[in-house]
C-alpha cells in the first residue's frame, strides 16, 4: 500500500461522509492509492440505518469528486 493521495482532501471526505449519511459516528478512516489514479478507502461507520448509509457513502465515494474505485465500510 502506498500514501494517502495528495489529491483528496481527507477531512473533506470525513465531513461530507457525515453530512450525507447523518451517521453517528466514523473510525478506522484510511485512504490511500493502489497505483496513479486508483484509490481505497476503509472505515467503520457508526449509523442507525447501516443499508442505507453503505449505498448513501459508496456513491459519493465513487462520484467525479472523489473517484475512489474500492470502497470497504
Amino acid at each position: 500500500m502506498e500514501g494517502a493521495p495528495p489529491s483528496i482532501d481527507s477531512e473533506g471526505l470525513i465531513q461530507e461522509i457525515k453530512d450525507v449519511s447523518k451517521c453517528k459516528s466514523i473510525h478506522d478512516f484510511h485512504i490511500w492509492s493502489l497505483s496513479v489514479g486508483k484509490y481505497a478507502i476503509s472505515a467503520h461507520i457508526d449509523s442507525d440505518d447501516p443499508m442505507k448509509t453503505l449505498k448513501l457513502v459508496t456513491e459519493l465515494c465513487k462520484g467525479d469528486k472523489y473517484n475512489i474505485d474500492h470502497i470497504t465500510l
